[in-house]
């Protein structure tokens, strides 16, 4: 008796399935995008918008607004005015992790201490930086459409002789500092 309702069971769940339903084959009530009419005439240059934001500028750094002279000692040469370079500059400066001691706007100073090898060097050193390690100076000056930024060494006692009375100098890395500013400068430099 079983096996007689099974059948009968199965004979209507197959049924059940092969019955057709037409409202999923009648596609005219589904809703359809709305057409758009293109403004355009016929060989005209075409936009594509993929509706994507640039997340990330195409151009970073000033590239052409900036080079290094080849005199010695070099000079960085940057084509914007006094105050977007003096901005520039403390941006490359930030980027770089060179440690910025004091600056003075109005004299186009800024009073830096660079020291070479990178953060961990630099914290294995145990120095903290304050107003005596400023050993390099950066000036800005303009000159014409461009501004010139130089780079001097600081010489302070602490530096002319050590605790011992042996002189001890420090070798001048301000070639080095420019060239790696404007390195930054040129091809990293990130909006602020």
């Amino acid at each position: 008796m079983k096996s007689k309702y099974l059948f009968v069971f199965s004979g209507l769940l197959l049924a059940a399935c092969s019955a057709e339903d037409t409202r999923y084959k009648d596609l005219r009530a589904l809703e359809r995008p709305p057409i758009v009419v293109s403004p355009r005439q016929p060989g005209e240059a075409r936009f594509d918008d993929d509706g994507a934001l640039d997340r990330e500028p195409k151009k970073k750094g000033l590239g052409e607004v900036v080079y290094l002279t080849e005199s010695n000692p070099p000079q960085i040469m940057i084509r914007q005015s006094l105050d977007q370079s003096w901005d520039a500059l403390g941006r490359a400066l930030k980027q770089s992790d060179i440690d910025v001691i004091d600056h003075e706007r109005n004299k186009g100073l800024y009073y830096v201490a660079y020291k070479v090898g990178g953060f961990f060097s630099r914290l294995m050193s145990g120095s903290v930086a304050t107003h005596k390690d400023a050993n390099y100076t950066l000036t800005l000056e303009q000159d014409g459409d461009e501004v010139v930024v130089s780079a001097s060494a600081v010489h302070t006692e602490s530096t002319a002789s050590s605790q011992d009375g042996y002189n001890e100098t420090r070798p001048d890395l301000s070639g080095e500092l420019l060239k790696n500013l404007y390195d930054t400068l040129h091809d990293d430099l990130k909006a602020d």
